[in-house]
């Protein structure tokens, strides 16, 4: 009986943890005329390596606060580091004078508001979050 309830429990874990991560949309706004993106792409324009979209057109990455769940969820899949591990590097790339992060704008609505009312901003939203409004570049799992 122990053994079962034990195995029902990780069950039901495993099956809140997964219902629980949602998939993350890169976004801009529907003006943007960027082709669609890869991860790696994304990762340079989020990490401040480039500073354009593949036309040429400036890029103005835009983040979510750190409490946000979606935040972690993009960091750790476009470049496999946690919330803490960006800190880090942002501390470093401040201090050494060679970049500053995006500027957190806020939750799915803000970020969506913001990429609207900037052509060259991209941020990235809760999947479920998306709507007319943006155009998605990237779907990230």
């Amino acid at each position: 009986m122990r053994r079962l309830l034990i195995s029902a429990l990780i069950f039901i874990c495993s099956l809140t943890a997964h219902t629980a991560r949602a998939d993350v949309a890169v976004i801009v706004a529907p003006a943007n005329a960027s082709p669609v993106l890869t991860q790696t792409q994304v990762a340079q324009i989020f990490m401040r390596k480039i500073a354009t979209f593949p036309n040429g057109t400036e890029a103005t990455p835009v983040d979510q606060p750190e409490e946000q769940g979606v935040r972690a969820q993009f960091y750790q899949y476009v470049v496999g580091k946690t919330n803490s591990q960006m800190s880090a590097y942002w501390s470093k790339m401040i201090f050494t004078g060679q970049g500053r992060p995006p500027v957190e704008i806020g939750d799915n609505e803000r970020i969506k508001k913001f990429v609207i009312t900037h052509p060259n901003a991209i941020g990235y939203i809760d999947r479920k979050a998306v709507d007319h409004s943006v155009r998605v570049l990237l779907i990230l799992p």
